[in-house]
């Protein structure tokens, strides 16, 4: 056996690791225009009188924000686990360490400008539940490092 393997595969492993942020980051922002205009569609629609009320503007906003960080989470998610079948030569427990890691740092940073609008929202406008948001962010972290462990119990429960 090559002496550089384990270094190569070390190498490769990293890459890997690397490309999945940068996918994760450019798709983080490529939706924050999509955040914008979502919030300006819903000022601009509580200007319009003719506009039927279902939803409070408190509501609604909390509700976009929610639904916002489930789209970067099910991104994210199909990203890393992608990412943890693909490392089929590291062991399980790097794997699950590494790909937890970067869960932890991905999506929170991918969701700062949600969370920071929501936050600087609720300061001016009573009824805007900041602490919903921040509760759907944890939930979906967690969820996905469940997906993760699951996905790497397979994957070792797959091995001869």
């Amino acid at each position: 056996m090559n002496e550089t393997t384990p270094a190569v595969n070390a190498d490769v492993w990293r890459a890997t690791l690397q490309n999945a942020a940068t996918v994760c980051a450019t798709y983080y922002a490529r939706r924050v225009p999509h955040w914008i205009a979502a919030g300006s569609r819903m000022w601009g629609s509580r200007m319009d009188p003719t506009t039927p009320n279902e939803m409070s503007l408190q509501q609604e906003l909390v509700w976009c924000a929610v639904r916002e960080i489930s789209l970067r989470a099910e991104f994210t998610g199909r990203v890393l686990t992608d990412v943890a079948q693909s490392g089929a030569d590291v062991a399980g427990v790097s794997v699950l360490a590494d790909c937890h890691a970067l869960l932890d740092e991905l999506l929170p940073r991918g969701c700062r400008d949600v969370m920071r609008d929501v936050e600087h929202t609720s300061r001016f406008l009573d009824g805007v539940d900041s602490a919903a948001v921040s509760h759907a962010l944890t939930t979906v972290v967690a969820d996905i490092g469940k997906q993760l462990r699951d996905v790497v119990r397979a994957r070792a429960a797959a091995r001869p």
